[in-house]
Parts: structure tokens; sequence; C-alpha cells
């Protein structure tokens, strides 16, 4: 079984052209990024062995853009990345 996804959205419009070969009920995941807030639609269908399609499947999500919070103190946690393990230690003693 191979697969198709399309989305259409806020700021794109893009399509995974039929990828991978895949059995019958198993889980797929395809990652893609979104630059912009915004609602899109995502629609996926199959194909089997001898061409058969299925109907479109179809999503509807929204996408809120995440903006990074920087603090002296999260930069400190980044930069040292055992340092959240050593306080949890210290702290729960």
């Amino acid at each position: 079984m191979r697969f198709i996804i399309t989305s259409t959205g806020s700021d794109d419009t893009s399509t995974h052209v039929w990828g991978g070969t895949y059995n019958s009920g198993e889980s797929i995941s395809v990652d893609h990024l979104y630059n912009l807030e915004g609602t899109y639609i995502i629609k996926a269908k199959a194909k089997d062995r001898y061409d058969m399609e299925s109907g479109w499947s179809t999503l509807e999500l929204s996408m809120p853009k995440n903006k990074a919070i920087k603090t002296p103190f999260l930069n400190s946690l980044e930069n040292h990345p055992h340092m959240f393990t050593v306080m949890r230690k210290i702290l729960t003693r």
C-alpha cells in the first residue's frame, strides 16, 4: 500500500508524492513545518498494489505560531543540559 498527502492553508500548498510501501493497517507518520499561523486542511489517501485508490480522508487543524521565550535562566539550561537533573536531585532531597 502506498499513500499521498496534501496540505493547503495559510502559508503553503504542499503535496507529498506517492510514498512508501506499507502493509494494510500499518501506521505511518509524515512531518511538515508550518511557518505561519492559520487553518490547514490535510488530505490523505492510499493506493494498493493494483493501483486501486481509496477516497480522500481529511483533517482540519489550526496551527498557532510558537514564540520562543528567552530568559537568562532558560539560556543557562540550554547551555548546561545536565543542570536540570542536578537541580531536581538537590530540590527533592
